[in-house]
């Protein structure tokens, strides 16, 4: 370098250096792993002792639920595996009324049965009325699929007019509530606790309200499947007092009971033909007041049914009642359940006649 010791300066350029890999800890994955299966097996366990526990108890207090599921299952049960009729085929008509809690409250299998007799007919008859629901075919379905099918049905509401709908992409199980109790039978077990002890006022009672629960479930089998629905009457002697009206009446207008020829009866008409089993519509009941008259005859339901061989209307869509013969707004009390299955009887007694060419 010019006017000096020339210097050299030497640059050297260190490796760039990154941070090694750490080692993934297997050994501390391996020793949680036991953990987690133990916590597992764990949850598991205490799962199917709660499971097992809930099942005892439900299983050691049958009579523990309400009493509309106890009747609707003691009646679904004895329809896929029970007997309603005490005579032999062929020895009297067996006739089971169905439809759903008016029909339950209000047709006496003992009293139809009665009069009946009065006319000469030999009848043995049962109530198959199911609180809050009317469907029936499966129930019929499952009878004459083991040969307890009646020979005369009895209907006061029609069949729905489809199935219910299938299995979809947001709704895969067609009957949830169904497959929740099959898999979890107790699953309202809690609810009837707070129920019991709601109606029992206290712990004290407890026991003895379970006890009435069982002894009305072995009232309706003795009743052939009529039950009073005790529990949604509050009025004296079980009778609404004379003149009883809601604010959801309709006095001046009909209530008529629409009937199509859908999915639903065509099984139903299958099982009428293939077991020789005659179907009548015969008329509900409702209080004075909550609707209009309707006319002796419905003449849309008639003509639909003109060509069904199997099924006949007989009678209006309804008959009305002085309220004092409900112990409900909706319910016939004893003595309404009397009248009205004697009005039945007298109806379906006129028909058995022109059946065999009788005079009414």
């Amino acid at each position: 370098m010019p006017g000096g010791v020339g210097a050299v300066i030497l640059i050297t350029r260190r490796p760039f250096l990154t941070a090694a890999p750490q080692p993934i800890q297997e050994t501390k994955l391996q020793s949680e792993t036991p953990k987690v299966l133990r916590s597992s097996a764990f949850g598991l366990a205490g799962f199917v002792l709660l499971y097992l526990i809930f099942l005892a108890l439900y299983l050691r207090f049958p009579y523990l639920r309400p009493g509309d599921n106890l009747v609707a299952d003691m009646k679904h049960s004895k329809a896929r595996s029970g007997n309603f009729f005490a005579s032999p085929k062929g020895e009297k008509l067996h006739v089971i009324a169905f439809g759903y809690s008016k029909t339950l409250a209000g047709f006496k299998p003992a009293e139809f049965d009665k009069q009946l007799s009065s006319y000469g007919l030999a009848v043995e008859s049962y109530n198959f009325g199911l609180p809050g629901d009317s469907r029936f075919v499966a129930d019929l379905e499952a009878m004459a699929a083991h040969g307890t099918a009646p020979d005369l049905a009895l209907l006061t509401f029609p069949w729905p007019d489809a199935p219910p709908p299938g299995p979809s992409f947001f709704h895969f199980i067609n009957n949830d509530q169904e497959l929740m109790a099959e898999i979890f039978p107790f699953h309202h077990l809690i609810r009837n606790l707070f129920i019991l002890f709601g109606e029992a006022h206290g712990l004290r009672n407890m026991r003895k309200v379970y006890e009435q629960d069982k002894q009305s479930v072995f009232q309706v089998s003795a009743d052939r499947g009529y039950y009073f629905i005790a529990r949604q009457s509050h009025y004296p002697h079980d009778q609404l007092p004379a003149g009883f009206h809601q604010g959801t009446d309709t006095p001046d207008a009909l209530s008529p009971r629409p009937v199509k020829l859908g999915p639903i009866y065509q099984q139903l008409a299958a099982v009428l033909a293939a077991h020789k089993i005659q179907c009548l519509f015969i008329p509900n009941y409702f209080r004075e007041g909550e609707f209009a008259v309707p006319p002796p005859l419905n003449a849309a339901t008639a003509q639909v049914l003109a060509n069904q061989p199997n099924v006949k209307v007989i009678g209006p869509d309804y008959w009305l009642y002085p309220s004092p013969l409900f112990s409900d707004p909706t319910h016939a009390n004893h003595h309404g359940a009397d009248i009205y299955t004697r009005d039945v009887a007298g109806l379906v007694a006129n028909w058995l006649k022109q059946q065999k060419g009788d005079r009414p």
